[in-house]
């Protein structure tokens, strides 16, 4: 691990009023929004989304949880409410770090969007 893999630039929480299925489907297509924005800025965005789920079933009662990762699930819940200022009733569709990026040092291979993606004729 490089120390550029130890920290970040900056931490972000994107939110979106509301917690129903069009809130997170809003709330996706602003995420596309700031990560364009980010790269062609320069940066490079991480996504962090393991502990935002977490703390989405934590809010929905937490079933399935065991009790001492329920615990520890809502100490880290209150030291990210003070962080990030959250409110009730928000949707917190994603946590991410930023960094200042440089060029890629390798580009990933990429198939034509035909060859993984045919559509079907409902009427056929």
């Amino acid at each position: 691990m490089c120390s550029s893999d130890l920290a970040a630039s900056a931490a972000g929480l994107l939110t979106f009023p509301g917690r129903s299925r069009q809130s997170y489907f809003e709330a996706g297509r602003a995420l596309q929004r700031v990560w364009l924005e980010a790269t062609a800025s320069g940066w490079s965005l991480q996504p962090m989304t393991a502990i935002t789920y977490l703390f989405e079933r934590l809010q929905d009662g937490g079933e399935g949880l065991p009790a001492p990762d329920h615990a520890e699930l809502e100490a880290l819940w209150t030291a990210h409410q003070e962080t990030f200022d959250t409110h009730p009733g928000e949707a917190q569709a994603m946590l991410f770090r930023l960094h200042k990026a440089g060029p890629p040092s390798e580009r990933s291979l990429r198939r034509p969007v035909e060859a993984v993606l045919s559509f079907v004729d409902p009427g056929s």
